[in-house]
């Protein structure tokens, strides 16, 4: 997580991370907060992202976003926030259905474009 040369890593800086509650999602959240970012972690299990969220001082909300509300509620939260300036979609998808892939993809693309 770069920046330009004379500004900390992460100033200014604000991402939603989807998936963050284990594995490659936690440890973006970690990188990012580590490298100066405002995190917005999202993932379906609450209690998980309350941990990373005491760990690492990141805001979090859990919802699942393969579902009508999940998006939205993700947005809200961002919206509270302030909004947000990036998006890492960090979603388990190697098994799903390609009618769910397709979803990822555009829940990604509407967080952007409400936030």
């Amino acid at each position: 997580m770069t920046s330009p040369a004379g500004s900390p890593a992460g100033a200014g800086r604000r991402v939603i991370i989807t998936g963050a509650s284990t594995g490659i999602g936690a440890a973006t959240v970690r990188r990012a907060v580590g490298a100066g970012w405002k995190v917005l972690a999202t993932a379906r299990r609450a209690e998980r992202l309350a941990a990373l969220a005491e760990e690492t001082g990141c805001d979090w909300v859990a919802a699942d976003l393969t579902t009508d509300e999940g998006p939205g509620q993700v947005v809200a939260k961002a919206r509270e926030l302030g909004g947000f300036t990036s998006l890492v979609n960090v979603c388990g998808v190697r098994s799903a259905p390609i009618r769910w892939r397709r979803d990822v993809r555009r829940i990604g693309v509407t967080c952007m474009r409400r936030t």
